[in-house]
């Protein structure tokens, strides 16, 4: 029973082989699947640093707001979408730097998009 449980415990902790964890609490209409598809193939953590943790704290789709004036008027206002995360940056397991990176779009490929945008541009700075 106690091999299982460590079995168990290795597989959920294990890391990524790219080096790259991803994780979205409960509650934000996103999949890991979806952020990890959009970042750069080659995005590879650099030699100061040999894990990248990405944590989505904040996803929003945008809103899109019909108003009625009585005028037989109707009016769309279309806000954007954002999201937001926190960046780990570990090295042995020690969190080496944190950043926090924002991203917005009008869609959810195009906030997905700028958010691998901003991250290939944080980790090439590095």
């Amino acid at each position: 029973m106690q091999l299982l449980t460590i079995f168990i415990l290795s597989c959920f902790l294990a890391s990524s082989p790219d080096g790259i964890i991803i994780r979205i609490p409960q509650g934000i209409n996103l999949e890991e699947r979806e952020v990890r598809e959009s970042l750069p193939k080659n995005l590879k953590t650099s030699g100061r640093y040999d894990r990248i943790e990405i944590v989505i704290y904040r996803f929003s789709q945008g809103v899109e707001k019909l108003s009625y004036s009585g005028k037989n008027s109707l009016n769309e206002t279309l806000t954007s979408g954002e999201i937001r995360a926190l960046i780990k940056l570990k090295k042995n397991g020690v969190l080496r730097k944190a950043l926090f990176v924002t991203a917005n779009g009008a869609r959810k490929e195009q906030i997905l998009t700028a958010f691998a945008g901003r991250i290939s541009e944080i980790i090439s700075k590095l």
